[in-house]
């Protein structure tokens, strides 16, 4: 048990458990959630496999594409607009 209460063991001890309490609650449920994509089930009765089918689906809607646009237009301008909008400030 000397082992055990050595310095380079007692970060483990520390880090052990938020390794598992990552993997159980992002881990886990992330693998899953990757698992269910490729079903088309509701919640509700059997899990039917479909494949990429969900995705080819959503790739082909307008709808999604759209919103992916708009998404990558707000994460440029909320990404450059404070920026210089400090800038200028900082240097005025």
């Amino acid at each position: 048990m000397n082992f055990l209460s050595k310095k380079s063991y007692i970060a483990w001890y520390f880090v052990i458990p938020v390794v598992f309490i990552h993997l159980f609650v992002i881990g886990i449920p992330s693998i899953l959630s990757l698992a269910l994509c490729l079903t088309d089930w509701s919640g509700l009765g059997k899990i039917n496999y479909v494949g990429f089918e969900n995705f080819i689906e959503l790739f082909d809607d307008r709808y999604f594409k759209k919103a992916i646009f708009h998404n990558i237009l707000w994460t440029i301008i909320f990404l450059t607009v404070p920026t210089y909008v400090c800038l200028f400030t900082y240097w005025n």
